[in-house]
């Protein structure tokens, strides 16, 4: 067995509105190689960067965007999620009805007959005949969506990361001054 100890930089940011205290945790392994944890409200997420160009672990992050921190730490997370209530979808249906009807391509007519089978319908969602009548020919290829809540709440507590390092840094250059 084999035991090895290494130095890790724990910043704790806090006070940051809507987000509980975010816990960063980084450590560099060597030029150009780091590790990055970041646990909120009792979740954690964690990255290894083993090619980071000739930087520390901190630089690297301040400098990345949040849509590349987030792909790295929660590739599972879309920035965006098909629609799954029938009043957001009849919505979207009526609003591509509109769309469809000022570009021509439905006469006044037809685009009243979509629209109250629209308001008559059941269920929207899965109903693949009124998506056919309402998104046209690809209409399995249209899926409204809306903003991923999930992701929303990576995009704070990434930007409060980002945010928080930047002020540890500067905090840090004072000191050493």
């Amino acid at each position: 067995m084999k035991i090895e100890a290494s130095e890790v930089t724990r910043i704790t940011i806090r006070g940051v509105e809507h987000l509980d205290p975010v816990s960063v945790f980084l450590e560099d392994f060597g030029p150009g190689q780091g590790r990055a944890v970041v646990e909120c409200f009792g979740r954690s997420w964690a990255y290894f960067w083993p090619a980071m160009g000739n930087r520390k672990i901190i630089d690297f992050v301040i400098e990345c965007g949040l849509d590349y921190m987030i792909k790295k730490f929660a590739p599972h997370i879309d920035r965006e999620i098909p629609v799954d209530s029938e009043q957001e979808m009849r919505k979207e249906m009526k609003a591509e009805i509109v769309r469809r009807r000022l570009d021509d391509a439905l006469s006044k007519k037809e685009a009243r007959r979509i629209w109250e089978e629209v308001d008559d319908a059941y269920e929207t969602i899965n109903n693949n005949d009124l998506m056919y009548n309402v998104f046209g020919d690809d209409w399995w290829e249209y899926q409204p969506t809306q903003p991923n809540h999930e992701y929303q709440y990576m995009e704070r507590i990434m930007k409060a990361v980002k945010d928080g390092l930047k002020m540890y840094k500067e905090q840090m250059s004072e000191v050493a001054v």
